[in-house]
């Protein structure tokens, strides 16, 4: 499974150069064995890339959890 994350919003705020933790739920439980997460910064376009660059879209692989859809990504 992947989704994208967009930010800045009135939910979602994110410091680049910082340690950053994200986690969620997935609804239908269907999650999977993993997911794969993409960030958006919304005023740019670009993405929030694995070696904390900007650019294209990139996949950040997040922990599953457990079973029931819960997921959690560390990322700086």
């Amino acid at each position: 499974m992947t989704f994208t994350l967009e930010w800045p919003t009135s939910d979602v705020r994110i410091q680049s150069g910082t340690e950053v933790s994200l986690y969620g739920y997935v609804q239908d439980g269907q999650i999977g064995k993993e997911l794969k997460v993409q960030i958006r910064h919304l005023e740019s376009g670009q993405y929030w890339r694995t070696d904390g660059s900007f650019g294209d879209a990139q996949n950040h692989l997040a922990a599953v959890v457990d079973s029931s859809g819960h997921w959690r990504l560390m990322h700086t």
